[in-house]
């Protein structure tokens, strides 16, 4: 039988563990979500070394594994994390408090990203950047990821972009071969939406200006940071380069055909095109150079034996123009 005295204790504890789980479940959820973005990570860089080494990751080999495991997709645990750091987030005074309130709208911002979610992603990376300031504790790397995720995710819609450029079929155009004012209309259209968009409007420029912002104004970043802003923006100067690359491809089927009388009504127009692709191919050039002379000089610190294999890669996927460019 147990004694007043023994069930005051036990009673006590329970309500000092109760009381102790309410005062942190925002750190436990914030644990919870750190957990599951970490695992959305791996999946994800499990399935690009797939692709990468087997060149067999497609669409329908994704769509194959998610029918087997829907719920072992980086989606799934993207959006798992999302929802416990967004009730972490439900106690910001805690988490202030505890000071990881900068940690939680980074993994937000992260998360929203990954997701799609850009404009929210960019607010949330602000709130990140304010609320480090504000603590004067300095986290070097989620400072220089707050401030080059801007950078990130116009990367991520170039390359949707050219996701959609490269599936186009020029069989798209052949009803236009004939119509000189059609065809020059189409691929005006064609090439706006598809990269002028992208240069005239400086969103191209921007996007290297915040992984350059965060590499040269964030003090502190470890070189495995830096490694990843530089090879994100080695990915951007390939996307661009491929975009150019398909677009120069569908103007040369449309404009550079023999025997065509009505080409001659275009020649002005046709030869500032040529020019204005020929300029964009030395703007890649340049930053082409400038990036792979970096990452020589970083590989090293970070690649460790595998520093000529990482060089010699981005060396043959960033194709060289400078011939072109002098």
């Amino acid at each position: 039988m147990k004694t007043p005295f023994l069930k005051s204790i036990r009673y006590t504890l329970l309500l000092f563990t109760l009381w102790s789980a309410t005062g942190c479940v925002h750190l436990i959820y914030l644990d919870q979500a750190q957990h599951s973005f970490n695992k959305a990570a791996t999946i994800e860089n499990a399935q690009r070394f797939t692709g990468a080494q087997a060149n067999e990751w497609t669409a329908e080999s994704q769509a194959a594994q998610e029918a087997l495991a829907p719920t072992n997709t980086p989606e799934f645990y993207y959006s798992l994390a999302y929802g416990q750091v967004h009730k972490s987030l439900q106690r910001r005074a805690n988490l202030k408090r505890n000071g990881v309130l900068s940690t939680a709208y980074t993994l937000q911002a992260l998360c929203e990203w990954k997701l799609g979610n850009y404009k929210d992603a960019e607010e949330s990376a602000k709130n990140s950047l304010k609320a480090m300031k504000e603590s004067q504790v300095r986290l070097p790397r989620d400072e220089a990821m707050m401030t080059a995720l801007p950078g990130l995710m116009k990367t991520d819609q170039a390359y949707a972009v050219y996701q959609e450029i490269y599936t186009a079929s020029f069989d798209t155009f052949t009803d236009v071969l004939n119509d000189p004012a059609a065809a020059k209309a189409k691929y005006l259209e064609f090439s706006k939406k598809f990269i002028k968009d992208w240069d005239n409007t400086k969103q191209r420029p921007l996007a290297f200006a915040y992984y350059q912002k965060a590499l040269k104004e964030v003090p502190g970043i470890n070189d495995e940071t830096k490694f990843y802003l530089l090879t994100a923006q080695l990915g951007a100067a390939k996307t661009w380069l491929e975009t150019r690359d398909k677009l120069e491809t569908i103007f040369r089927k449309l404009f550079e055909i023999e025997n065509q009388p009505w080409l001659a009504q275009e020649t002005a127009w046709i030869q500032n095109e040529r020019k204005w692709l020929n300029d964009n191919l030395c703007q890649y050039q340049n930053v082409r150079t400038e990036l792979l002379a970096e990452l020589k000089n970083l590989a090293p610190k970070v690649a460790g034996a595998n520093k000529e294999t990482v060089v010699k890669n981005w060396n043959n996927w960033l194709v060289d123009f400078s011939s072109k460019c002098r």
